[in-house]
């Protein structure tokens, strides 16, 4: 998510393959060409912060209506929720997932060239194609970083790959039916519970609420 106004932003035009070989070029140039999964923090320790003019790091608590985590510019400086942070060091899928969107934004977006969505009563007239909102292409980004061709060759069952790979098994799936002769990229949607069991009355019914979880059957919450 961009740091200004916590929205999504009009930016210049990239397809899902353009974005790719963005992913395909990171990885060459941290050394991860070829690795099926990394340590995504040690990635930005070691490689992002030394991206021209560099990176800072920003660790914070969320408090109540705050992001997970931003990026914002001027100087460069990513901001992240230190719980995130040490879930996604830890191999966390869903904080993993969290990191590599902001890379996304980190590596394709410069706030310079950004041009906000327009407001007016004609704003569902002039919303961008999905190829030139930030938001989509940082979670395309996400997607392939996560996901290399590398982990797809592995024969073995999708849950099986997603906990070996440390995703979400619908970021696999997504990454595996994308079209890339089309260049047609197809979001496959997150399951609606985490599948975690209700502290309270058992039941299967847990969705996540920003940082923690939400029972939908008696309104039991806890920390996530």
């Amino acid at each position: 998510m961009t740091s200004d106004v916590f929205r999504d932003r009009w930016v210049g035009y990239r397809s899902a393959s353009t974005i790719k070989r963005a992913v395909q070029d990171l990885l060459a140039n941290s050394g991860l060409k070829g690795a099926v999964t990394f340590n995504i923090v040690e990635l930005i320790k070691k490689h992002l912060t030394r991206l021209p003019g560099g990176l800072k790091i920003d660790l914070y608590d969320q408090d109540p209506g705050q992001p997970e985590a931003y990026v914002s510019y001027k100087p460069l400086t990513l901001h992240i929720d230190r719980e995130i942070w040490k879930d996604a060091n830890l191999g966390e899928p869903r904080a993993r997932y969290i990191l590599a969107h902001e890379i996304g934004h980190i590596i394709l977006h410069r706030v310079d060239a950004d041009l906000g969505f327009s407001e007016g009563p004609d704003a569902q007239l002039r919303a961008p194609p999905e190829e030139r909102s930030a938001e989509w292409q940082a979670n395309v980004f996400a997607h392939f970083l996560l996901v290399p061709d590398e982990a797809l060759v592995v024969k073995m069952p999708l849950m099986h790959k997603a906990a070996d790979i440390n995703v979400a098994s619908y970021v696999i799936a997504t990454v595996q039916v994308f079209d890339g002769a089309r260049d047609v990229f197809t979001f496959v949607a997150a399951p609606r519970y985490t599948g975690d069991t209700c502290g309270d009355c058992g039941n299967l019914t847990v969705s996540r609420l920003g940082l923690s979880l939400a029972c939908d059957t008696c309104g039991w919450k806890a920390d996530g």
